[in-house]
């Protein structure tokens, strides 16, 4: 958990980092959207933190919900990141979109991966 915990932090100020260089070239113009993306980070990590001490670590399915997880808060981030660049640069792209639906699919898969989890019986419970 203190590993989950450490990685999305460095994340967190890494991306905190990138969207201050960035708005110091964007003539004081900022995006919510931009500016959420170290904190959708950190709460990413937190909540998968979270989710990680009801997982059943034995069943495969721990290891893709961690993977599909991760890739979806990658999508939601390149979203949120991409439509701050577009707001302030005053423009529209279609491609944004595909990030948040690929984000989406992505979350939806790791919520029915962690429900198989939960109810995935034992091994050591199922008696030949």
């Amino acid at each position: 958990m203190e590993k989950t915990l450490k990685s999305y932090l460095i994340v967190g100020i890494i991306l905190f980092g990138i969207t201050r260089i960035y708005g110091l070239f964007a003539h004081g113009v900022i995006s919510l959207a931009m500016e959420s993306t170290a904190i959708v980070a950190l709460l990413g990590g937190v909540f998968l933190a979270l989710i990680k001490t009801s997982l059943n670590k034995k069943h495969p399915s721990s290891n893709w919900l961690v993977f599909t997880y991760n890739v979806a808060l990658a999508f939601l981030i390149n979203h949120l990141f991409i439509q701050g660049v577009l707001t302030i640069a005053g423009g529209s792209s279609s491609l944004d979109y595909l990030f948040i639906s690929l984000s989406g699919v992505f979350a939806l898969i790791t919520i029915g991966l962690w429900g198989i989890n939960l109810f995935a019986p034992k091994k050591e419970s199922i008696k030949a």
